[in-house]
């Protein structure tokens, strides 16, 4: 096992045994004692080790890589070679990583659990994922944040959300079969890239808050022709949601802002999917 981190592109992954070796987050008192901000009153191991405990009932818990990024690390007490810093003297101050709850009733989607842990505070999000590589799709007001909220009142959700999971997760679930149902032609397409640039471009003069920003919306249409056109994936408007939702990157440290970014996105194209539902 390393005994150092081995940074690649500003950035290096890593399992929670492996974050458990690096140097203690917690903030110690002149009494010697652990004191702890009240958005993050919490080690960020034990806080991964007490989801995965709340979410073990309701299915098999599996952690993807936890992301940081070499800016977010601090080295502490050591003067040698940063490349030789042993674990253990490096503070790991943010990072982001995903959970997948793998449960019997999935039927090819998967729930996640999305942190973002920073001396600023901690963010779990909670939704479906259509397979281990895709991105999170959240639905609903599924994002928390402590800040805007107590750590103990967002401890109190994420219970309900798991003692709530079959429920929660069905209703996902059916909101994923919905949007894979409706195939979309070129020219629903193009009015959804024609809304959404309309939206960004008010956005930029102040007129309204848009779904996604134009360079997001660039990027989407840009995924849409190599995941559509060029890979021939189904043109349906969850193959629109996810070419929407690509933007979510783990080396992104601002997780929330993603999530929120996601949740937005996500109600737009269920608006979309329920009118052509409903006709």
């Amino acid at each position: 096992m390393s005994k150092t981190l081995e940074w690649t592109n500003g950035h290096v992954e890593m399992n929670v045994a492996t974050l458990k070796k690096t140097c203690s987050y917690n903030y110690v008192d002149f009494g010697g004692k652990r004191k702890y901000p009240p958005a993050r009153p919490v080690e960020h191991h034990e806080f991964l080790d007490v989801l995965t405990e709340i979410a073990s009932p309701v299915g098999e818990v599996e952690w993807e890589p936890i992301i940081c990024t070499e800016r977010n690390a601090l080295v502490t007490s050591w003067e040698g070679d940063p490349k030789e810093c042993p674990i253990g003297k490096v503070v790991i101050q943010q990072f982001v990583t995903k959970a997948l709850i793998k449960d019997e009733h999935a039927n090819g989607t998967c729930a996640a659990m999305g942190v973002s842990f920073s001396e600023k505070g901690i963010s779990v999000a909670f939704g479906q994922n259509v397979s281990v590589c895709a991105n999170m799709c959240v639905f609903g007001d599924n994002v928390l944040r402590t800040g805007s909220m107590k750590y103990s009142s967002m401890m109190e959700v994420i219970n309900s959300w798991f003692r709530e999971f079959e429920t929660k997760a069905a209703i996902d679930r059916e909101n994923v079969e919905l949007l894979k149902s409706i195939g979309v032609s070129d020219g629903y397409v193009d009015n959804i890239f024609g809304e959404l640039i309309k939206s960004a471009v008010l956005a930029n003069e102040g007129v309204k808050e848009s779904i996604l920003n134009v360079a997001q919306t660039g990027k989407m249409i840009r995924q849409y022709q190599k995941q559509i056109i060029e890979e021939g994936n189904p043109q349906t408007l969850w193959g629109l949601l996810n070419c929407a939702t690509e933007e979510m990157k783990a080396t992104n440290t601002d997780q929330t802002k993603i999530w929120q970014m996601h949740n937005k996105v996500s109600n737009y194209f269920m608006e979309k999917g329920l009118y052509e539902k409903l006709g």
